[in-house]
């Protein structure tokens, strides 16, 4: 998730996004991304600054997201749920590149094989 970072779209200011996946499991697993213009790191636990965004989704849903496969509209009808600082909740989408692969269905990556 960290590597498809754009850097210059992120505030000036470092962001610190609690990462909620939920999955199979009795207790859902949570990091932490720290956003900054420098770089991101992806963390096992709170490096020490406040949690700027909450982002909780089902696991099959944040990734479906982030590789393209949902719609924003369609992840946060599957359970995706963005909370925070109003701006960046609206602009923490668009700080994610998509998949160069993203558009593609499976019948066109079936033909271009």
């Amino acid at each position: 998730m960290r590597r498809r970072i754009r850097l210059e779209a992120l505030p000036a200011a470092p962001v610190l996004a609690r990462i909620e996946a939920l999955g199979g499991g009795s207790r859902p697993v949570v990091r932490y991304l720290l956003l900054r213009r420098s770089e991101v790191s992806l963390c096992a636990v709170n490096p020490g600054f406040p949690e700027e965004l909450q982002v909780r989704a089902p696991l099959r849903t944040l990734t479906g997201w982030r590789r393209g496969d949902l719609s924003l509209a369609e992840a946060r009808s599957a359970g995706l749920v963005i909370g925070g600082r109003r701006e960046w909740v609206r602009a923490f989408p668009a700080w994610f590149e998509r998949y160069a692969f993203a558009a593609i269905t499976l019948a066109e990556a079936a033909r271009l094989s």
